[in-house]
């Protein structure tokens, strides 16, 4: 099985923000409330046979916790071993 996905997902302006910590990364979040943008980051995922993951962020290799975290997960309950590359292209800065 190989294929390929992709995901917009739309800038977003903070009016306010609240961190909602946790020890476990699946329940760490925030909120906050404002509105979202036309503009984004359209993420890639590759499918491909192999093994390991490889993420990049606008061409650049990046350690990218919270990506790794997804798809090291996903990888760890599938059940053939696949490589998996995630490119994530900004359209706007990244952080606050």
């Amino acid at each position: 099985m190989e294929g390929e996905l992709r995901a917009f997902v739309p800038a977003h302006l903070s009016g306010f923000f609240e961190v909602c910590p946790s020890p476990r990364p699946e329940r760490m979040g925030s909120r906050n409330g404002g509105p979202c943008l036309e503009v984004g980051v359209l993420t890639k995922v590759r499918l491909e046979k192999g093994k390991g993951v490889e993420i990049f962020i606008d061409g650049k290799k990046a350690e990218a916790r919270t990506s790794s975290y997804v798809a090291r997960s996903f990888l760890e309950n599938a059940e053939e071993e696949f490589h998996l590359r995630v490119e994530h292209h900004l359209q706007v800065p990244m952080g606050a």
